[in-house]
């Protein structure tokens, strides 16, 4: 529901600067890590989490270094990993995923075509890369507040729905049962959507939680969103208990929901429950290739050296 590992950048170098980075801008200068996190454990945390913020730092997995006698967690790359058993899985996303960074004229103030594809891929003399993938999604417009579906979908493809579904034709290359999903509905209870005041059609990301879990909301949920709650926790339920989502027809869930294939099968839970082929595929297809070119590109697919000691 958040993504998965292959989204870009969430796997990123170790970097050990941090606690030095964040001690300075505290007024405590050293090159010696193991001081900078003795002083920053004596920090009021709000201090050192509003020094951090205004760095900019992004705390996100790292690739660990390998010791003798320490069991590491994180030991390479996803690029370089395999799939070692096959377990049942659901996955899926939400059909307007990031509309939830568009609400302000800020967010257009920047080129996101060139940051999401520059911070992802060492592209040297490929200097223009950006712009291709801008011209595939606006064609000769401009960025502006008036191509936001594009700029959204450029964003969702790029974070969430091509990795998720490079994700799931890999599972299932290896022989893994996947439910295939895609959220559309959009209702009183779209949390994230209402709280970016956002017109996008659609759910946003983690739109679906509030189907899900219990979620303050002043007074009762309307009749259409008590009918998706009991759907949502229907599927989720079922699939915990059988391994499957629908093990039987009925009047709430009346429509089969069966496993992927190779057409990339997709569930869709909107008002009405219904299968798709191939969502977005033109968007799919242009991604699929992109990546495939530029593979040898891709930042933080390094495979890890072992460090050892005494």
């Amino acid at each position: 529901m958040s993504g998965t590992i292959y989204r870009p950048l969430v796997v990123r170098e170790a970097d050990i600067t941090i606690a030095n980075r964040i001690a300075a801008q505290l007024g405590f200068q050293t090159d010696n890590g193991e001081l900078a996190v003795q002083y920053l454990s004596k920090v009021n945390p709000h201090l050192v989490i509003k020094a951090s913020l205004d760095l900019g730092i992004h705390f996100r997995p790292c690739v660990e270094e390998i010791f003798d006698g320490i069991d590491p967690l994180v030991t390479n790359y996803p690029a370089n990993m395999s799939i070692r058993r096959s377990i049942p899985i659901m996955m899926g996303y939400c059909d307007s995923e990031t509309m939830f960074r568009y609400h302000d004229m800020e967010t257009f103030s920047r080129n996101i075509f060139d940051l999401y594809i520059n911070s992802t891929y060492d592209l040297g003399e490929d200097v223009d890369v950006g712009n291709i993938v801008k011209q595939f999604y606006l064609g000769d417009k401009e960025i502006s507040i008036e191509v936001l579906n594009e700029i959204s979908a450029f964003d969702s493809d790029f974070n969430f729905v091509h990795p998720i579904q490079t994700r799931i034709k890999e599972l299932i290359s290896h022989g893994s049962t996947v439910y295939h999903y895609m959220f559309t509905y959009s209702g009183d209870r779209n949390f994230v959507k209402k709280r970016c005041k956002n017109k996008l059609k659609g759910a946003c990301h983690a739109d679906d939680i509030a189907f899900l879990f219990d979620i303050s909301y002043e007074g009762k949920p309307t009749d259409r969103d008590q009918l998706m709650i009991n759907r949502m926790t229907s599927l989720y339920a079922n699939f915990a208990k059988f391994g499957n989502p629908t093990p039987k027809i009925s009047k709430l869930l009346p429509v089969e929901w069966l496993p992927v294939k190779q057409d990339l099968s997709c569930f869709v839970i909107g008002d009405e429950l219904s299968h798709s082929m191939r969502p977005f595929y033109d968007r799919m297809s242009f991604w699929d290739l992109f990546c495939e070119f530029y593979k040898n590109k891709l930042k933080y697919s390094k495979v890890n050296k072992t460090k050892t000691t005494k």
